[in-house]
């Protein structure tokens, strides 16, 4: 009789790349830096950030300046005054670096126009006069790079639309207009772009949903109604694509973050309403930064918060996902693997007909199930040392 190991056609089974974006992440704070008022450090109702590297931008809106930090939240620098002359602001709005060039895009709202800098502050130029037309604002309120290719999107709540340019501010093209239809804005606010894919989301302050287009401007699909339970809005704000494509949107109405897949599927969320630590009053941002680290403006707190984010572990199995045996059990196996910034493998299980069957092994595992006549499903899990656990691989076996 053939040994159940030896009765298997072996091939691999890899995680791909969707389900590794659909992993939900393991969010807990970890402190924050800022509080109320003009001297270095303070902040008058910060409204966005931006990092690259250990540099950490916030834009403080009614000082009208924007800081800079390191990673842990220490103050460096500072550029910004109240006026309409270069590097003076009206109301700094949203932030946006190219990582190649590190250059630094600024939205000044009641000014109607960018303005673009180089890593320390140093005005390189801007484009936009109040109006209606072609790189003309309305209320410039989100900003957002395509890190592949240098392209500038701009969000205007007043003109509810999208303006699109090339990485100096040369006009490409636009769409959107008022309405609560397919492709149509009610304040749109925040705008993050996936550069592995192009595509460009768009929160909506006024219509509380996020939209999302390809780099062109065509609609693909849309989430979210007005509410406060998973998936829902209350005037969402700024929002972030991270390097698994997922969208964090900063709910500003309901005091948190909400995590979602590339499709808008409701992964986790974290925050609630309060001044002490972990809590948010009406947080207007998310940026990532080096080590796993999210930056979430809080504004009504007149600080930003830092939360790690930490990634489950990711299980495989070698062979097939479907298979056919003619035996009472059946051997697996595969690997488990850590995600970056996160603890070491605990266990691997599979669970199948109620029973849990703990495999040897960790990074490397083993493990034999017994099945039952018929239709056998069979969940595998990796669990790290938090207790975080993978996505489930599914293998379905049919035993004769």
């Amino acid at each position: 009789m053939k040994n159940t190991a030896s009765a298997l056609c072996l091939a691999t089974l890899l995680l791909d790349l969707g389900s590794l974006a659909a992993a939900t992440p393991n969010v807990t704070y970890i402190d924050s830096f800022g509080k109320k008022g003009t001297s270095d450090g303070r902040f008058d109702f910060p409204y966005a950030a931006a990092v690259n590297g250990s540099k950490v931008y916030v834009s403080d809106f009614n000082n009208n300046r924007i800081e800079r930090f390191n990673g842990s939240g220490d103050f460096k620098s500072a550029w910004g005054s109240s006026g309409v002359l270069p590097s003076q602001f009206s109301g700094p709005g949203a932030l946006a670096v190219n990582q190649g060039s590190a250059q630094v895009y600024v939205t000044d709202i009641f000014n109607n126009r960018v303005q673009r800098f180089d890593s320390t502050g140093t005005f390189l130029a801007t484009w936009g006069t109040g109006g209606t037309g072609p790189s003309q604002f309305n209320g410039p309120s989100g900003i957002a790079v395509n890190q592949s290719n240098g392209d500038v999107y701009v969000t205007e709540q007043g003109g509810n639309r999208v303006q699109h340019f090339n990485l100096i501010g040369g006009y490409v093209g636009q769409w959107g207009g008022s309405g609560t239809g397919k492709g149509k804005f009610d304040a749109p606010d925040g705008v993050a772009i996936n550069s592995s894919t192009g595509r460009v989301y768009v929160s909506e302050f006024g219509g509380n949903r996020v939209q999302r287009f390809d780099s062109a401007g065509n609609y693909e699909l849309q989430w979210g109604t007005k509410g406060g339970g998973n998936g829902a809005f209350k005037q969402p704000v700024g929002l972030a694509v991270d390097s698994y494509g997922r969208v964090w949107v900063a709910d500003s109405g309901n005091d948190r973050v909400q995590v979602f897949d590339a499709d808008g599927n409701y992964l986790t969320q974290f925050g609630t309403s309060g001044t002490s630590n972990g809590k948010f009053k009406k947080p207007y941002s998310v940026a990532f930064g080096p080590g796993g680290i999210a930056f979430v403006v809080d504004n009504g707190n007149n600080r930003v918060e830092r939360w790690q984010v930490t990634e489950p572990p990711v299980v495989t199995v070698s062979g097939n996902s479907k298979r056919t045996v003619s035996t009472a059990k059946i051997t697996i196996h595969g690997k488990a693997k850590r995600a970056a910034n996160s603890p070491s493998i605990k266990s691997v299980t599979a669970t199948t007909g109620g029973k849990v069957y703990k495999a040897s092994g960790k990074t490397s595992w083993t493990v034999t199930v017994r099945l039952k006549p018929g239709r056998n499903r069979i969940a595998v899990v990796a669990t790290d040392e938090d207790n975080v656990t993978s996505a489930k691989v599914i293998v379905v076996v049919t035993r004769k």
